[in-house]
């Protein structure tokens, strides 16, 4: 009688909703966060010439450290600064309340390069932001960023590889269009085919895993 009691308590437990709720996710430091961003055209077209992973857009990548008011991010955004978490995530709100943004964390072989890529690129706090997608010059786009710093704790090897970098879409002539006034206003040439980087790509390396998804 007593074992059926308690079956009982905890089916009635079950369909009243008390089960434990899934723990809330906390990022760790260096976990990269990948966000969709809706800044019109431009972020359209960022996306429209990158693949992410799982097929999902991505137009901005940040990543995570720790700071005494708590956990903040690392970004290449109007300039190399930090922002809170808070901040970053409120960025992409979504109606539903969730936030476009996905969570990945190295693979625990490659955890040990976290604090010196966190080291550099506080050194990089301040920097320019980079308009033109040049990687020799000393200014940073999000993604660049990223590349850069785990570069360096990497031993002065590519941790994320370059790509050749394309402004233009199969189908979407707007995209082209797009890209064109966008360096025609900088005064230099589209520079297809150069080496660079991007968080769709950043997404799809085999040396991060996703972790939690803000939006499931």
């Amino acid at each position: 009688m007593r074992s059926f009691n308690a079956y009982l308590g905890f089916c009635l437990c079950f369909l009243l909703g008390c089960a434990q709720s899934k723990p809330e996710f906390v990022p760790q430091q260096g976990d990269l966060l990948l966000q969709n961003l809706n800044c019109g055209a431009l972020c359209d077209a960022i996306e429209k010439v990158t693949t992410g992973y799982d097929k999902k857009s991505f137009s901005h990548i940040g990543v995570v450290l720790k700071t005494d008011s708590g956990m903040a991010v690392l970004e290449a955004y109007d300039g190399v600064s930090v922002v809170s978490l808070a901040t970053f995530l409120e960025r992409t709100k979504l109606p539903n309340g969730k936030t476009a943004v996905l969570a990945a964390r190295l693979k625990p072989a490659f955890l040990h390069l976290i604090p010196t890529a966190i080291v550099a690129g506080k050194q990089l706090i301040g920097k320019k932001y980079d308009s033109e997608f040049d990687l020799k010059n000393d200014e940073y786009y999000c993604s660049e960023l990223i590349y850069t710093i785990f570069k360096e704790a990497n031993g002065n090897q590519d941790f994320f590889p370059l790509n050749k970098m394309t402004f233009f879409h199969k189908t979407d002539t707007s995209v082209a269009g797009t890209w064109r006034r966008y360096f025609e206003q900088l005064k230099i040439p589209v520079p297809e085919n150069e080496l660079g980087i991007n968080p769709g790509a950043i997404s799809r390396s085999p040396n991060i895993e996703m972790v939690h998804d803000y939006n499931p």
